[in-house]
C-alpha cells in the first residue's frame, strides 16, 4: 500500500514552510495520531516529502503519536506549548 500526504494537507505545510522562510514568520505546527505502531508512524513521518522538499517531521515543533486516545494527546500537547484547547 502506497503512503502519501494528503493533498490539502501537503499544499498547507508548503505555503507554511514558506511563510516560515520567505517573510521570517514563526509558526509551530503540531500533529497528533493515535496509533497501534507509532515507531512506524514516526519513520513514515521521517520518509515522506511535501513538495518544498522537507520531511514531514520537519514541518511540525511537536509531535504526539502513540497508543492513548486524542484526549491524551491533547493534552500532552497542551502541556509541551502552554496553549490551551
Amino acid at each position: 500500500t502506497e503512503i502519501t500526504i494528503f493533498e490539502g494537507a501537503n499544499y498547507a505545510l508548503t505555503h507554511i514552510n514558506s511563510l516560515r522562510e520567505k517573510k521570517n514568520i514563526d509558526i509551530e505546527a503540531a500533529v497528533a495520531s493515535r496509533t497501534d505502531e507509532p515507531e512506524w508512524a514516526q519513520t513514515c513521518m521521517d520518509w515522506l516529502i511535501v513538495d518544498d522538499g522537507k520531511s514531514l517531521t520537519s514541518c511540525f515543533a511537536f509531535v504526539e503519536l502513540g497508543f492513548s486516545d486524542k484526549k491524551e494527546h491533547f493534552k500532552r500537547l497542551r502541556e509541551k506549548t502552554g496553549i490551551p484547547y
